[in-house]
């Protein structure tokens, strides 16, 4: 009688087949794959950048300071200290938020765009238009990897772009940090999901 009874249920409700719903499990499970996936590149990149981080942090000419201008680096070092012209100043907006950023030209005729973070972004943003001068620190990981502005200053402010590798060593532990806690979630979710399903088997 219970088969029978399960067999109409599943075939006849006003004429027309219904289907149990699949509810978000597969939802849940793709998310589950791509925070997963997305752990993995976070935790590879956020290596590669505590390494250039360790570097930077331990390089006597990434600690000199900006706020000498007559201060010049070696250029065979890993941090450089020089002056720059704004050349564009514009401001980025994604999801409401709002992200300042500078186009910089050195000596040597590189422009660098760049994107500042910290605390003092909207200042300097403010202080530096387009044909004012800046002082700047251009940092290398290694001899063929380009140079890119890490710390801009203009009078008593002085703040990271997003090229420093301290900013990105941090960025990109949140990252992983994030990611690794959805994937955990998802898996979870998926994994008591998975229960109750075996539990209802039993019980019929």
């Amino acid at each position: 009688m219970r088969f029978t009874y399960r067999i109409e249920k599943s075939i006849t409700v006003g004429s027309v087949r219904s289907r149990k719903p699949r509810g978000a499990m597969p939802i849940v499970a793709v998310i589950a794959v791509l925070s997963t996936v997305g752990t993995i590149g976070a935790e590879v990149a956020h290596r590669n950048n505590a390494a250039r981080a360790s570097r930077y942090a331990q390089d006597p000419s990434c600690r000199e300071s900006l706020a000498t201008p007559g201060s010049t680096i070696s250029s065979r070092a890993s941090c450089t200290g020089e002056d720059a012209t704004v050349t564009a100043q514009y401001i980025h907006t994604y999801r409401s938020s709002h992200y300042y950023r500078l186009g910089l030209r050195t000596a040597d005729g590189m422009i660098d765009s760049v994107e500042m973070t910290g605390p003092a972004t909207v200042a300097l943003w403010r202080a530096l238009p387009v044909g004012s001068v800046a002082r700047v620190q251009r940092f290398s990981h290694d001899a063929a990897s380009p140079r890119h502005v890490t710390l801009v200053r203009v009078g008593t402010l002085e703040g990271r772009t997003e090229w420093n590798p301290l900013w990105q060593e941090g960025n990109t532990l949140l990252g992983v940090w994030f990611l690794g806690l959805v994937a955990m979630a998802s898996c979870i979710a998926l994994w008591l999901h998975s229960r109750r399903s075996d539990d209802a088997s039993i019980r019929e």
